[in-house]
C-alpha cells in the first residue's frame, strides 16, 4: 500500500483511481502514442501527486489468517507498484492492448472478465450439433477430450523423441 505524503491516506493502487491525465494533447489514441509527462500517479483521496518511491509498505489484508503464527501471507505486486514503470508507460500499454481484459489480466495482473468475450453456458448449449459426422478415429472407451489453449509463447516440448 502507499501512503500519501500530503493527506496521509493509505491506499492500494488502482488503475482507474490513481492515474490522472495532466496533458491531453500528449495522447494520440489513433496512433496509440503517449508523450512523456502526459499522465501522473495521484492520491485517490486528495488528488495530489503520489510518490511511489519511498512510501510503500507491505500490509496484510487478512492478518487474522496468520495471527496464530501459522498460515501463509501473500502479497500482490502489479506494474502499478513497479516504481520504474511510469503512468505514461502504463497508458501506452493500455492503448496497445488487445482488449481491456488483456490489459487488466496480463499487464496489471488483476482478474477482469469482459462479458463480450466470455463463453457462457448458454453459448455452448446454443452451438451443440446433433448431426455430427462420424468420428475420424475410434477412441475406444476413452470419452474425455482434452483441450489446449495457445497463449502464443513457444516452450520446450514436454515429450522428447530421444
Amino acid at each position: 500500500m502507499h501512503k500519501c505524503e500530503h493527506c496521509g491516506y493509505t491506499q492500494i493502487l488502482d488503475y482507474e483511481k490513481n492515474i490522472e491525465c495532466i496533458d491531453e494533447s500528449g495522447v494520440d489514441i489513433y496512433a496509440q502514442t503517449v508523450r512523456d509527462g502526459s499522465f501522473r500517479f495521484v492520491c485517490q483521496k486528495c488528488g495530489r501527486s503520489l510518490d511511489r518511491w519511498y512510501n510503500g509498505e507491505w500490509v496484510a489484508q487478512m492478518p487474522s489468517r496468520t495471527a496464530d503464527g501459522g498460515g501463509i501471507r501473500g502479497y500482490m505486486i502489479t506494474q502499478l507498484n513497479a516504481v520504474f514503470i511510469t503512468a505514461d508507460e502504463l497508458k501506452r500499454k493500455e492503448l496497445k492492448a488487445k482488449s481491456k481484459q488483456h490489459f487488466y489480466n496480463y499487464v496489471l495482473g488483476y482478474p477482469y472478465l469482459d462479458l463480450a468475450l466470455a463463453a457462457m453456458p448458454q453459448d455452448i448449449d446454443n452451438n451443440i450439433r446433433e448431426d455430427l459426422p462420424a468420428p475420424l478415429m475410434d477412441r475406444g472407451n476413452y470419452r474425455f477430450i482434452s483441450i489446449g489453449i495457445d497463449w502464443g509463447k513457444l516452450s520446450a516440448p514436454l515429450i522428447s523423441n530421444d
